[in-house]
Protein backbone atom coordinates (compact mmCIF):
# COMPACT_ATOMS: atom_id res chain seq x y z
CA UNK A 1 0.00 0.00 0.00
CA UNK A 2 1.42 3.15 -1.01
CA UNK A 3 1.97 6.40 0.74
CA UNK A 4 -1.18 8.06 -0.34
CA UNK A 5 -3.38 5.47 -0.05
CA UNK A 6 -2.40 5.13 3.65
CA UNK A 7 -2.97 8.98 3.95
CA UNK A 8 -6.67 8.54 2.17
CA UNK A 9 -7.20 5.45 4.55
CA UNK A 10 -6.27 7.46 7.57
CA UNK A 11 -8.20 10.37 6.21
CA UNK A 12 -11.91 8.24 5.51
CA UNK A 13 -11.00 6.69 9.07
CA UNK A 14 -10.83 10.26 10.95
CA UNK A 15 -13.75 12.07 9.26
CA UNK A 16 -15.64 8.49 10.38
CA UNK A 17 -14.77 8.91 13.47
CA UNK A 18 -15.49 12.76 13.72
CA UNK A 19 -18.66 12.25 12.34
CA UNK A 20 -19.64 9.07 15.03
CA UNK A 21 -18.47 11.53 17.83
CA UNK A 22 -20.85 14.89 16.23
CA UNK A 23 -23.79 12.28 15.89
CA UNK A 24 -23.57 10.85 19.25
CA UNK A 25 -22.66 13.97 20.96
CA UNK A 26 -25.86 15.95 19.17
CA UNK A 27 -28.04 12.67 20.28
CA UNK A 28 -26.70 13.01 23.73
CA UNK A 29 -26.94 17.09 23.75
CA UNK A 30 -29.00 18.52 21.21
CA UNK A 31 -26.23 20.95 19.97
CA UNK A 32 -26.11 21.73 15.95
CA UNK A 33 -23.53 19.85 14.69
CA UNK A 34 -22.00 23.32 13.56
CA UNK A 35 -21.67 24.05 17.72
CA UNK A 36 -19.92 20.75 18.16
CA UNK A 37 -17.68 21.43 15.33
CA UNK A 38 -16.46 24.57 16.73
CA UNK A 39 -16.21 23.39 20.58
CA UNK A 40 -13.69 19.95 18.93
CA UNK A 41 -10.61 22.24 19.52
CA UNK A 42 -11.06 22.98 22.98
CA UNK A 43 -12.93 19.62 23.97
CA UNK A 44 -10.05 18.01 22.42
CA UNK A 45 -7.53 20.34 24.61
CA UNK A 46 -9.34 19.28 27.27
CA UNK A 47 -9.17 15.35 26.38
CA UNK A 48 -5.16 15.71 26.12
CA UNK A 49 -4.92 17.59 29.46
CA UNK A 50 -7.40 14.87 30.77
CA UNK A 51 -5.02 11.78 29.49
CA UNK A 52 -1.75 13.65 30.77
CA UNK A 53 -3.07 13.87 34.01
CA UNK A 54 -4.68 10.42 34.38
CA UNK A 55 -1.02 9.11 33.10
CA UNK A 56 0.71 11.17 35.69
CA UNK A 57 -1.42 9.54 38.48
CA UNK A 58 -1.02 6.07 36.97
CA UNK A 59 2.58 6.84 36.85
CA UNK A 60 2.82 7.90 40.30
CA UNK A 61 0.53 4.60 41.56
CA UNK A 62 2.88 2.31 39.71
CA UNK A 63 6.34 3.82 41.60
CA UNK A 64 4.65 3.85 44.96
CA UNK A 65 3.67 0.01 44.09
CA UNK A 66 7.10 -0.51 42.83
CA UNK A 67 8.29 0.82 46.08
CA UNK A 68 6.53 -1.29 47.96
CA UNK A 69 7.13 -4.48 46.85
CA UNK A 70 10.99 -3.71 46.48
CA UNK A 71 10.55 -2.83 50.51
CA UNK A 72 8.93 -5.91 51.21
CA UNK A 73 11.18 -8.07 48.83
CA UNK A 74 13.84 -6.46 50.53
CA UNK A 75 12.34 -7.39 54.16
CA UNK A 76 12.29 -11.06 53.17
CA UNK A 77 15.77 -11.24 51.35
CA UNK A 78 17.43 -9.82 55.29
CA UNK A 79 14.91 -11.91 57.45
CA UNK A 80 16.20 -15.24 55.45
CA UNK A 81 19.77 -14.06 55.78
CA UNK A 82 19.73 -13.45 59.25
CA UNK A 83 21.43 -16.10 61.66
CA UNK A 84 19.29 -18.04 63.47
CA UNK A 85 19.09 -17.42 67.05
CA UNK A 86 19.78 -20.31 69.85
CA UNK A 87 17.42 -20.06 72.31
Amino acid sequence: MGLSNKLVATGIAAGAALVYYAHRRRARTGESYVSILRQLPSDAQRWVVDAQRKATLALEDGKSAARQREDELTRRLTAGSAPATEG
